[in-house]
């Protein structure tokens, strides 16, 4: 059992349990992107004037650029987005089986152009506390929203693959967050129980998840979406960034 401490707080824990897009990787330019790429998809078949109801399906802000923090291109799952796609299509005259296979194919186009790596910035001290981890034997698990082919793709181009045991994509589990399916998951694949875990992200989702879980800690950090009114609501502990996680 290892221990960390998070401001004057000790937690002991065997698990650390990470979102990904704003906690360890910069959120805005890997969202930015994907709303870019899907745009495209969607615009080279019902033209440029669609553009305004794509963004506000996705939860985007064409004048301002600004990302909804409750949206669906922050909080909801690949599959989840697909189907508000596909209703936006519907609306457009689209028979919904139909739709339903058009914005699969609009999404899976724009993850294939996509460039991962010229959209990819770790957060300031992330490799750093994954290292630190990792040499006094916690066990260290990715936990993400995103695909898990793309998360790994991710760890691999920052040669951060080694510092993980586990890399848990929401293709993976039945429910995303915030139910607790993926700490579950964890669980039996590590062979330790949810109490002996401690979650860190940027989002109420993720403190939720823990919590429905019954994780020991939950750890917030602001270098996401959510604001620190909104994290003390739902975290255990909220922090700037993660170089207030010590390991002891």
């Amino acid at each position: 059992m290892g221990r960390l401490k998070v401001l004057d707080n000790l937690i002991d824990c065997r698990a650390v349990i990470f979102d990904k897009d704003g906690t360890i990787i910069d959120y805005r330019l890997v969202l930015e992107s994907l709303f870019r790429a899907r745009a495209r998809a969607f615009i080279s078949r019902f033209g440029p004037e669609s553009e305004k109801d794509f963004a506000r399906v996705c939860g985007y802000d064409l004048e301002t650029g600004s990302i909804d923090p409750g949206g669906p291109l922050n909080t909801a799952s690949r599959f989840e987005e697909e189907i508000l796609c596909a209703g936006l299509i519907f609306q457009r005259g689209v028979p919904f089986p139909s739709a339903r296979e058009l914005a699969h194919q609009i999404f899976q186009e724009a993850e294939d152009s996509l460039d991962i790596e010229a959209n990819l910035r770790p957060l300031p001290h992330a490799e750093e506390l994954l290292r630190e981890l990792d040499s006094r034997d916690f066990l260290v698990v990715l936990a993400t929203g995103d695909g898990s082919v793309r998360a790994q793709r991710m760890m691999s181009i920052l040669d951060w693959g080694k510092y993980f045991d586990l890399i848990i994509g929401v293709d993976e589990v039945a429910h995303p967050k915030p139910h607790p399916d993926f700490i579950f998951k964890c669980s039996q694949r590590l062979g330790i129980p949810p109490g002996e875990m401690v979650v860190v992200g940027d989002s109420c989702l993720d403190a939720l998840m823990g919590k429905n879980a019954g994780v020991k800690g939950t750890i917030g950090v602001l270098t996401g979406t959510g604001g620190y009114q909104q994290l003390k609501g739902c975290f255990d502990f909220v922090i700037p960034d993660l170089s207030f996680i010590k390991v002891e």
